[in-house]
C-alpha cells in the first residue's frame, strides 16, 4: 500500500473520519483479517476520471 500511495498524486494514507479528499488504509493494522495486498479506498469529491486515471498509473 504504500507503494501505492507514494506513485499516487490524489491518495493520502490515512482513516477517512468523512472527509473530502480521497484515502487509502490498511485496516489489517486493527486486528481485521484481511489478506495482504488489500487495502481500502475511501472516495472523497475528486473527479472520477482523475481518480481511475490517477490509481491506474499509481498500480501500473
Amino acid at each position: 500500500m504504500h507503494a501505492l500511495v507514494e506513485r499516487s498524486a490524489l491518495l493520502i494514507s490515512s482513516t477517512s473520519f468523512g472527509g473530502i479528499h480521497t484515502s487509502v488504509d490498511r485496516r489489517a493494522r486493527w486486528g481485521d483479517a484481511v489478506s495482504d495486498g488489500f487495502a481500502r479506498i475511501s472516495l472523497g469529491i475528486e473527479d472520477i476520471d482523475d481518480l481511475i486515471g490517477d490509481v491506474e498509473q499509481a498500480l501500473g
